[in-house]
């Protein structure tokens, strides 16, 4: 499974995530990728490196980066990153 991923879809999700952190106070919001990455093989679960639940969620957000795997900003994400900080 991946979840469907566009540069608009990446926009909704970090912009809902931040507005849901503000409106209930939180103290920091932690953006969990950096930067863009390949998506991961199925040889990490076969060979035992990953359990199937992480493979999962790691591949369902390969392109959830605030930067492309180049380490190019993405500015529809970062400008909103950066709009919310103080």
């Amino acid at each position: 499974m991946q979840a469907p991923a566009d540069i608009k879809s990446e926009a909704f999700w970090l912009e809902h995530a931040l507005q849901t952190a503000r409106a209930r106070n939180f103290e920091f919001y932690v953006q969990s990728f950096l930067r863009d990455y390949p998506p991961l093989g199925l040889w990490t679960v076969r060979q035992n490196i990953l359990p199937p639940y992480a493979f999962t969620a790691f591949h369902s957000f390969p392109c959830m980066g605030l930067y492309d795997e180049q380490g190019n900003a993405k500015p529809e994400v970062t400008d909103i990153w950066q709009s919310y900080l103080p």
